[in-house]
């Protein structure tokens, strides 16, 4: 049987992975590049917020963490991105200098914020269901599902969500036939950041955060896009929350040094049995 803690922590730990994977997802869909600096956004927000909590206040140091990240997110694209792409028909030095971008941000944060482990604030803990749950975690839990229902309706009933959707394969025609998708590009972007940013923010307190962390951050919300799909909002936080239960459940049964391991078996089968991922796109046959 399962015993609701450790079930709660992969839901968590789920949820948490799924933000970086929507994170992932949003700027994707509006730059067609896989933006690695998503991992250092949620690294920046998550350390600036604990120092600048404790200088300005919660709300101000917050605030300005997300600012922060949404910024860095908008200059990754607007600087690097999209000067290449109107030179480069293909993605791989987009890609290239992107991870170039990923680098500076996460030794900037460790030189110029602390290069220690954060801790955040003390936890304050609810029973329930035979188990203890910290009021972070449901915060997290449930801004990480809102932010994928508010995602999954904007892309079907929202015009601008709709717009983006139909043009993401072809931003240049778009461009050509006059339709009003550079505004558009700049929002997506940044809301891609501000979730990055909110992932790391909720996230400290619930594990050690340092700027190292920015690493292991952009791989994993990479896996969960990857294992969910890009064809749905739902992919990331299916595949985030894939993800974090088979880490949980596998360091509880079997043992935290094989962790890894059975993690890595299970995105190959998901690859081989899915590789467009679980909400993959249907095709259309002629």
């Amino acid at each position: 049987m399962i015993e609701f803690p450790v079930l709660w922590g992969g839901v968590t730990v789920g949820s948490f992975y799924g933000l970086l994977g929507l994170s992932y997802l949003l700027i994707y869909r509006a730059t067609r590049t896989l933006n690695f600096g998503v991992g250092a956004f949620a690294v920046f927000a998550a350390v600036a917020s604990t120092l600048w909590v404790d200088s300005y206040g919660m709300v101000a140091g917050m605030l300005a963490a997300l600012a922060g990240a949404c910024l860095a997110a908008l200059a990754s694209d607007y600087l690097v991105a999209r000067p290449i792409q109107a030179r480069e028909s293909g993605h791989f030095a987009v890609v290239i200098a992107l991870t170039a971008v990923f680098f500076a941000i996460v030794q900037l944060t460790g030189q110029w914020l602390t290069p220690t482990a954060v801790l955040g604030l003390p936890l304050t803990y609810t029973a329930f269901l035979g188990g203890q749950v910290s009021g972070q975690s449901a915060v997290l839990v449930g801004i990480s599902v809102a932010a994928t229902i508010t995602t999954w309706a904007w892309f079907r009933y929202g015009r601008k969500g709709r717009l983006l959707t139909a043009v993401a394969d072809d931003w240049q025609a778009a461009i050509l036939l006059c339709m009003p998708i550079r505004w558009l590009r700049i929002l997506v972007v940044l809301i891609g950041g501000l979730a990055a940013g909110v992932a790391g923010i909720l996230v400290v307190g619930l594990a050690s955060v340092s700027f190292y962390s920015g690493f292991a951050w952009a791989l994993i919300g990479l896996v969960a896009l990857m294992i969910g799909g890009s064809a749905s909002a739902w992919g990331p936080l299916v595949g985030g929350l894939l993800v974090g239960l088979v880490e949980t459940l596998s360091s509880r049964w079997i043992g935290a040094s094989v962790q890894d391991y059975v993690l890595l078996g299970v995105v190959l089968l998901v690859f081989l049995l899915r590789p467009q991922g679980l909400f993959a796109a249907k095709s259309v046959r002629a």
